[in-house]
């Protein structure tokens, strides 16, 4: 029998167990094993072995002498199973006989026969008809089914909507809980909120903000005058959204056509990881230097007699009062738009200035 102390160690089991248990039967000699696959209908035939099938359809007409393991669409289990059955896909049902344990993970699962031992589901709607399950049951879904079944060890999982008596069809104890999904929608928005608005991450931009300032003011120079509101920041705009742009391009190209020897021939997928930490790497720097950007510029336009500090901290108070109102309100994200655009003007002043500064060096040198 499986035991659980409380009701908050039954879901971290399911999909472990999922995945702890195919490990193990992989672990066999691969000599004993019949590996199907398809990619519309396959039908299993009878067999002495372990079984693994994948494909769109999967029907099990014939019985399996040891484990099944299937990954598939539409998967139907219409013969008995001597050992564990493992189950992956979009629709399963299980009609006959399991001489083990089943592990089944899918949007509906449907279950009508008899378990020697343990369940582990989950699902979005679970269906336990007919059904008589010698082990524990534990369940992870939105919708429960349990009708004209027998559970002879513990109940053990979460759901939502419940259709069934539980008293008169668990034999052992029930350990499961009803979650109010009205509540964990309210909780969801209100994670979904704070996450947005990312706090730690604002506090993070005023802390770097402060820190450039400080190593200005050591370096004798708190004030760049050369930030204006005039065509410059047009080109470091442009200069940002290329240098963003143009590498994203190149290794795509590369991965897809090994047309660039000096990025070589990667995959796709490693091409839009590279690029996707390109652009991370890039969103992280800029918003790093935006305040301290955005303080000059608006000191050098506007109000020349205050403090770079004040602005620094007005621009921080700014992008918080940004932030917040597009979490508070999805729908305004449109104004996150000046602050991407004013990122890539950023971007391509640093990068400007690093090659008027490091380029003319190397001339140099020559």
């Amino acid at each position: 029998m499986l035991k659980f102390k409380n009701i908050f160690q039954v879901i971290p089991v399911i999909i472990p167990a999922l995945f702890l248990a195919t490990f193990s039967l992989l672990s066999v000699n691969v000599l004993a094993a019949d590996f199907i696959s398809g990619d519309s209908n396959v039908d299993v035939s009878a067999s002495q072995n372990n079984v693994y099938v994948s494909g769109g359809t999967v029907t099990v007409k014939n019985e399996v002498q040891k484990d099944l393991v299937i990954a598939g669409g539409t998967i139907t289990v219409s013969a008995p199973v001597k050992r564990n059955v493992i189950v992956a896909g979009g629709t399963i049902n299980l009609n006959s006989s399991v001489g083990a344990s089943v592990r089944a993970a899918g949007g509906q699962v449907n279950i009508n026969s008899t378990i020697a031992e343990d369940v582990i589901v989950a699902g979005g709607t679970v269906t336990i008809k007919n059904a008589t399950i010698e082990g524990d049951l534990v369940v992870a879904t939105g919708q429960l089914v349990i009708q004209n079944s027998v559970i002879k060890g513990n109940f053990y999982g979460s759901y939502s909507q419940l259709d069934g008596d539980l008293k008169s069809q668990v034999k052992g104890e029930i350990k499961a809980q009803q979650v109010d999904s009205s509540k964990m929608k309210e909780e969801n928005k209100s994670d979904a909120f704070w996450a947005n608005l990312n706090i730690a991450g604002q506090i993070s931009v005023l802390v770097f903000a402060l820190i450039i300032y400080w190593f200005q003011k050591r370096g004798g120079k708190t004030e760049l005058h050369e930030i204006k509101f005039n065509s410059q920041m047009s080109w470091d705009g442009l200069i940002g959204l290329i240098t963003v742009v143009v590498p994203f391009i190149l290794i795509i190209i590369s991965g897809l056509f090994s047309l660039i020897p000096v990025v070589g021939n990667i995959s796709l997928f490693s091409a839009i990881f590279a690029s996707s930490i390109w652009i991370y790497i890039t969103a992280v720097l800029t918003k790093v230097f935006i305040p301290v950007y955005l303080a000059n510029l608006i000191r050098n336009t506007f109000g020349k007699q205050t403090s770079i500090l004040v602005w620094i901290l007005v621009s921080c108070l700014v992008l918080f009062v940004i932030n917040l109102i597009v979490s508070l309100v999805p729908l305004l994200f449109i104004l996150e738009l000046p602050v991407s655009i004013l990122g890539l003007v950023v971007f391509g002043y640093v990068i400007r200035n690093l090659w008027n500064k490091i380029v003319p060096k190397i001339i140099e040198d020559k």
